[in-house]
């Protein structure tokens, strides 16, 4: 699979290091050069999967709420339900056909009606008299509600899962303690010059971060709330021996490079086109 990307420049990337020294002062330069950053540094870095590694706390306290769907008891009652209501349209069934005579009655046929009902997919059901017309009504208008109640809390469970997903930017604010696998060779410059260039968040955090190894870092990641900053085909292995597969699957991964590519394009009417392959 291959993905090309294009940043919008205003200076030729082949070029960048020569034309800093010349246009570092200017406000363009400083805008637009950010692209060409980061080619120069993906074009190699890429493929390389690099990035933390954390366990996610999850939050407890609507999960009771939101899981009573799901309940063991809940499904025997619905069962429960779908062979009393089979029972019951089967009986004024029979009591139809002693009325006319020329009905069909069969239970199986009713119980199919019944599950079907629950499942938002009913099969028709000829009825005669009003007395049935009404059950049937009131059936469905009781499946459909406790469906919907279904669906909902499905939902609600699936967004509380899924919300406030961690980024390169929300770890950087969050109270994580930041870990670098021993064997990663980070280095970190900081320049300084008449626009006091700041660091950001996560710049400034690496600086501070301790090198640990490989089973120490592990075991930091699942007792402790620590993010290890590795490359991931390393911790792979040793993640699937030494984790079971409820830890893994609380395990997350923030790619350094999860917010590039907003970076990508700056601009439209710039003179240069650089063209990124990835893949």
């Amino acid at each position: 699979m291959e993905e090309h990307f294009n940043a919008m420049t205003l200076f030729d990337c082949n070029h960048v290091d020569e034309l800093e020294a010349i246009y570092q002062f200017d406000p363009a330069w400083r805008q637009n050069a950010l692209s060409c950053r980061v080619i120069l540094i993906l074009q190699q870095m890429y493929n390389f999967k690099f990035g933390f590694i954390l366990r996610r706390e999850t939050n407890a306290i609507m999960r009771p709420y939101y899981s009573l769907p799901f309940s063991k008891s809940v499904w025997l009652c619905i069962l429960g339900i779908i062979m009393l209501v089979t029972f019951i349209f089967y009986v004024v069934r029979r009591w139809e056909k002693s009325i006319v005579g020329r009905l069909e009655c069969n239970l199986i046929y009713e119980f199919y009606i019944a599950f079907g009902v629950f499942c938002q997919h009913s099969l028709p059901s000829p009825s005669i008299f009003w007395s049935q017309r009404m059950a049937y009504f009131f059936f469905v208008i009781f499946a459909y509600v406790t469906n919907s109640f279904y669906t909902s809390n499905l939902l609600s469970f699936i967004v509380t899962e899924k919300e406030g997903e961690m980024d390169i930017d929300a770890l950087a604010h969050s109270n994580y303690k930041l870990r670098i696998l021993e064997n990663m060779k980070l280095a970190t410059e900081r320049r300084v010059n008449s626009i006091n260039i700041q660091m950001n968040e996560m710049a400034k955090k690496l600086t501070r971060a301790q090198s640990i190894n490989l089973s120490a870092g592990l075991e930091a990641v699942r007792k402790e709330k620590t993010a290890l900053l590795c490359d991931y085909p390393t911790v792979y292995s040793a993640i699937a021996r030494t984790f079971n597969d409820e830890d893994i699957c609380e395990l997350e991964e923030v790619d350094i490079f999860s917010n590039v590519k907003m970076y990508l394009s700056v601009g439209k009417q710039f003179k240069y086109t650089e063209q990124l392959k990835m893949g």
